[in-house]
């Protein structure tokens, strides 16, 4: 500034200079004074007509000389005034001029730091309007300054911030700075964190005229702040929710931090453990260790205790001990160091491990196979006796599926079943035949079960198989010992009907030879004809009593249940003593089912035999059979949900005997238990009952009440085609048209009586006694002969050796066997001759008629 007036000084001129400065007033004072001398020189000579004019002016009186003295003076003095005023004035200009500029500049640099600055400076009125907003605001909030100016600072408030300055600044009656937090609205909506400074403008008279203040945005450090605390309550919740305890100590080795698993796992509470030693939690035995490796820790802090842990010992409350998985780490906070021990505990772990060793161990041990399979079946893991029973090793059958051991035995529906089974979650039980490496089958006892995981989906399935086969090879004896029981009972109710069979016959045979040697034929005939019903019921007897001693495989078949009842207690009532009412109650209703000839004729036996026993003292002994369909209702199906049948055969056997008491309802299945006296009973009756039900997918069910008598239901699923079985067929006798028949039996009246019989239907008939005999024959007449009849156990040559011999010539001549025994354990011989058959004996005449008639005839069935 100083140097523009300098250069205004040497460009303008010196009057110029002089006029503004003021220098010429004194001389113009002077001059006035002066000039009053001849002014008033002039009014006294022209118009008051004095002396001359030069007169007047040199020579005055003393009072004009005094005037005209003072008024020069006071001139004179006023121009030297008016000097002293005008600089004074330029003084001031020039001062302000300077202070103009100074401000100017200073206000130029205040708006600079102004606008420069990352806060927002503002000002207001009284009323607390904007007068005054930095150009920061619109970056802030949004807002360009001149939007805000005269809006009352309110309006930029969150509802919930109207109180933000102290109640609309009522607050503040002097000039001292406040500070304080809030929240601002961005022109957009969004919310501002501020950090506020203000502070009142008072006017001359102490009133308040207004505020300046400052905002600063604080958003992110507000958004720092809860963040930092949000992981600080984070970092406390993972500390407190983790399931290991989490213990901190300073370098002391005291406790500084205690989570709530920790208290939960030692049974201390946080309380009682900040402040105190961990050496608290170490028992006594391990505590010198763990001083020596917090001493090598602290003056190492690479070595000693950091580090990973397994199965070391804690100390509880209550002084047990409890094995834990230790990790130690270590953190330094400014010059402080924690060390910090995140623990599990593997108490329950260590069991599982203890079962699972043993679970693994007696899986491996197990004489039972066990096979694991994932949800595709494809094989996982397999135990030693999967190698034992089925000759294949472990790694020939990984990742296989379990079909590597399928039979033929069972049909495909079998398998589909068993799959649809275990992938519906449920579990499969049965019995199967398997097929052994080397081709050999054995039976099996199965069970499938599905394994889950966590989320409920079946991820594996386990088998467990037992070789049935020395089973079932008890299994028989103990089927074939029970049977032999049941037949000893027999033995005398058998010999009784035969004597009586044998005196009937007797009796028959002589007066038929009295009626025939007095002419009377036609009487005669008739007592032939009786003696001939005789024998083909003592021939019944004794081919149901073998077919029951037979130790044949169970052989399912349909059976006409109704027929086969009423012919089994043909035999059966042999056995019931002739004081005892035996009713029948038998519905008129076939029935077929699919069973076991020789388990359910024992089934018969049993039942019958037990209600015998259990009628043998009373006054009136009653037992009551009965046979009727049933259709099973919900309560049945409730109690027995392996049914699938929709009707059932009931069988059901009744008797007033002494009953069973409650208690031993269940026990009286299980074999060798008896409630009968010593002697009376081995106790398998009703366990193989109980078995033979089973295996024809039949329900036992007992019902009885003690001194009142006991009943047993039999229940069995019904074939669908019953009523096509229900039909007897009619013997009928077919005649031969002259073909030659080879005869061979070593009994002489056999051999006449088949032979006569064979040539009255018609045939001619060879007869040889044995079989080598037979085989001479034979290759005589071997264009001649049209079937061979034989029997099967003779001298020199036996029918089944007669049979294979005649094959070996490449003949195909039919053959038929004839046999007294109970020849079931050569069946398999025989059925693998072609056209072979094998009859018992005695044979009905129409029964070998036809028999006859279909070798020579097949494809001719008889009418």
């Amino acid at each position: 500034m100083e140097g523009s007036v300098t250069k205004g000084l040497s460009t303008g001129t010196c009057a110029s200079v002089c006029f503004q400065e003021g220098r010429i007033y004194p001389l113009l004072g002077v001059g006035l004074g002066i000039a009053v001398w001849f002014i008033d020189a002039f009014i006294d000579r022209f118009i008051f007509s004095g002396d001359s004019y030069m007169g007047s002016l040199l020579s005055a009186e003393p009072v004009e000389l005094y005037m005209r003295t003072s008024a020069t003076i006071l001139f004179s003095l006023f121009g030297f005034l008016v000097q002293y005023m005008v600089r004074r004035q330029h003084q001031l200009e020039y001062a302000v001029h300077v202070g103009s500029a100074e401000l100017e500049r200073s206000e130029q640099k205040f708006r600079m730091l102004v606008e420069a600055s990352s806060d927002w400076i503002w000002e207001m009125d009284a009323g607390g309007h904007f007068i005054y907003c930095s150009p920061r605001v619109q970056e802030m909030l949004g807002y360009a300054p001149e939007e805000l100016i005269g809006r009352n600072h309110v309006e930029l408030l969150s509802s919930d911030q109207v109180n933000l300055v102290d109640g609309d600044f009522s607050c503040m009656a002097h000039p001292v700075s406040h500070r304080q937090e809030g929240v601002l609205l961005h022109k957009s909506g969004k919310r501002v964190s501020v950090e506020r400074s203000y502070v009142a403008v008072l006017d001359q008279g102490g009133e308040r005229c207004g505020y300046r203040g400052v905002d600063r945005d604080i958003t992110q450090r507000k958004e720092r702040e809860r963040a930092l605390r949000k992981s600080d309550a984070r970092l406390v919740s993972i500390i407190e929710q983790n399931e290991d305890a989490i213990i901190s100590v300073d370098a002391h080795g005291c406790i500084i931090v205690f989570n709530h698993a920790a208290e939960k796992m030692f049974g201390y509470s946080r309380a009682e453990m900040i402040g105190e030693p961990v050496e608290m939690l170490i028992p006594v035995r391990f505590r010198e260790a763990h001083r020596r490796g917090m001493a090598l820790f602290l003056r190492n802090p690479g070595e000693g205790v950091s580090g990973r842990f397994s199965r070391i010992y804690g100390l509880c409350k209550g002084g047990h001990e409890t094995q834990l998985d230790l990790t130690i780490s270590r953190q330094r906070l400014d010059d402080e160091v924690i060390i910090t021990a995140v623990m599990r505990d593997v108490s329950m772990q260590v069991r599982a491990e203890e079962v699972y060793r043993m679970l693994s161990k007696s899986v491996e041990a197990a004489g039972e196979v066990v096979l694991i399979t994932d949800s595709h079946g494809m094989i996982e893991y397999v135990n030693p006796a999967f190698t034992r029973v089925t000759g294949y090793e472990a790694a020939e059958v990984i990742g296989e599926k379990p079909s590597i051991l399928k039979s033929d035995a069972q049909d495909p529906k079998f398998y589909r079943d068993m799959w649809q089974t275990i992938t519906r979650g449920d579990v499969w039980r049965g019995t199967m035949v398997d097929r052994r490496k080397d081709g050999s089958y054995y039976p099996a006892l199965m069970t499938v079960s599905p394994i889950h995981n966590d989320q409920g989906e079946i991820s594996h399935f386990v088998s467990l198989q037992q070789d049935m086969t020395e089973y079932r090879r008890l299994e028989e004896q103990f089927l074939q010992a029970q049977k032999m029981e049941a037949i000893g009972t027999l033995v005398g109710g058998i010999a009784h009907d035969f004597n009586n069979m044998l005196a009937a016959i007797q009796g028959n045979l002589y007066l038929a030879r009295i009626r025939l040697h007095k002419g009377d034929n036609s009487n005669a005939d008739e007592r032939i004809a009786s003696v001939e019903r005789l024998a083909t019921s003592a021939a019944e007897m004794i081919r149901q009593l073998l077919t029951f001693a037979r130790k044949d495989q169970v052989s399912m078949k349909p059976i006409p249940l109704n027929a086969f009842i009423k012919e089994g207690l043909k035999l059966v009532q042999s056995a019931i003593p002739e004081n005892i009412s035996l009713l029948r109650e038998f519905s008129a209703e076939q029935m077929l089912v699919n069973g076991d000839a020789t388990q359910l004729q024992q089934v018969l036996m049993n039942l019958l035999n037990n209600a015998r026993d259990a009628v043998e003292h009373c006054d009136q002994p009653e037992i009551a059979i009965g046979l009727s369909r049933v259709v099973p209702d919900p309560d049945f199906l409730h109690r027995h949900p392996e049914i699938t049948a929709a009707e059932l055969a009931h069988l059901s056997v009744r008797d007033n005997g002494v009953g069973i008491p409650p208690e031993l309802i269940d026990k009286v299945v299980e074999p060798f238990f008896t409630t009968k006296h010593i002697g009376k009973g081995t106790g398998l009756g009703l366990a193989m009952v109980y078995g033979a039900v089973q295996t024809h997918l039949g329900v036992l069910e007992i019902d009885s009440v003690p001194g009142q008598g006991t009943t047993m239901h039999v229940y069995l699923p019904v074939l669908q085609d019953s009523a096509s079985h229900g039909k007897d067929e009619v013997a009928e006798v077919l005649a031969g048209n002259g073909e030659l028949i080879l005869l061979v039996d070593d009994e002489v009246e056999m051999r006449d009586t088949i032979g006569e019989v064979l040539r009255d239907f018609g045939y001619r008939v060879i007869e040889a006694a044995n079989g080598m005999e037979a085989l001479q024959c034979y290759n005589t007449h071997i264009a001649e002969i049209a079937l061979v009849i034989s029997d099967v156990v003779m001298p020199v040559m036996g029918g089944v050796d007669l049979m294979q011999s005649i094959r070996k010539q490449d003949t195909d001549v039919p053959l038929i066997l004839l046999t007294g025994y109970d020849f079931a354990d050569r069946r398999g011989e025989i059925a693998a001759i072609d056209g072979c058959r094998l009859i018992a004996k005695p044979v009905a005449i129409a029964e070998l008629s036809q028999a006859v008639h279909r070798m020579l005839y097949p494809c001719h069935p008889a009418d």
